[in-house]
């Protein structure tokens, strides 16, 4: 009788390239979840962002002495709020309140002040938050 111990090489190769298959599909499905997860993390990261911003300004302007409203900008006790559309970046006098904000529009209209930030999603959709303030 013959000795049968070992593989023949078409089993071999079969069994490499049911592996290798195996893994490219495997490979395939985290990179796609990886970047998935990427996308929705700077997209939260973003619309935090817009909605602390937002929160500030309105707080700034709760807490306000003095509120004036000129184009797009308020000055809140002699420092000025205003938004950045190259760098997409909010300050108050200098310093830095919020990055990635893609629209910063105020108004105010019979005693009310209105405040909207806007950002846009990694699929092109604006998600814009609002808020009101009535002047005394």
């Amino acid at each position: 009788m013959k000795d049968k111990r070992g593989f023949t090489l078409a089993e071999l190769i079969v069994t490499l390239g049911l592996i290798t298959l195996v893994v490219a599909l495997a490979t395939t499905i985290f990179l796609l979840g990886y970047q998935s997860f990427a996308r929705e993390n700077e997209q939260t990261a973003n619309t935090a962002s817009a909605r602390q911003a937002l929160d500030y300004v309105v707080a700034e302007i709760r807490k306000a002495e003095n509120v004036s409203i000129a184009s797009n900008r308020i000055r809140v006790d002699g420092e000025e709020i205003h938004h950045n559309d190259g760098t997409k970046r909010l300050y108050k006098g200098d310093a830095l309140i919020a990055s990635n904000i893609d629209d910063f529009q105020v108004a105010e209209t019979n005693g009310k002040i209105t405040v909207e930030v806007g950002v846009t999603t990694n699929r092109g959709e604006t998600t814009n938050f609002t808020a009101s303030i009535y002047v005394r």
